[in-house]
């Protein structure tokens, strides 16, 4: 997917009420654009073989953004592609009450 700034996320992954959806994979997908490329909360995720873009994202382009996760994070063989003026390539921030981040966070053999 790709969008312009201020049209949202290219995928957001909200809590399933008090919980986290499980078993996510993202794999080999082009992203571009938007205010991030991935936003999400989720129970073992895996993000792998992409190309995440965010080179023409306004000030806030956080290009993965986790808001919450549990289990096993995994981000693996991706490229990263930005600017200066992006925040992070990938960013944990507590959001709300929903938000904890636990588990395991593996981030390995990406191109930043």
């Amino acid at each position: 997917p790709s969008g312009t700034v201020g049209t949202g996320n290219m995928i957001q992954i909200s809590p399933k009420g008090t919980d986290f959806y499980s078993n996510i994979t993202i794999d080999s997908c082009d992203f571009s654009g938007g205010d991030h490329c991935i936003a999400l909360y989720g129970n073992d995720v895996t993000i792998k073989n992409c190309t995440l873009d965010e080179s023409t994202a306004n000030d806030q382009g956080n290009i993965i953004y986790v808001w919450g996760t549990s289990g096993t994070l995994k981000i693996e063989n991706n490229k990263f592609i930005g600017r200066n003026q992006n925040k992070h390539g990938i960013s944990f921030y507590y959001q709300s009450t929903a938000s904890k981040i636990s588990g395991n966070i593996i981030i390995e053999n990406n191109t930043f």
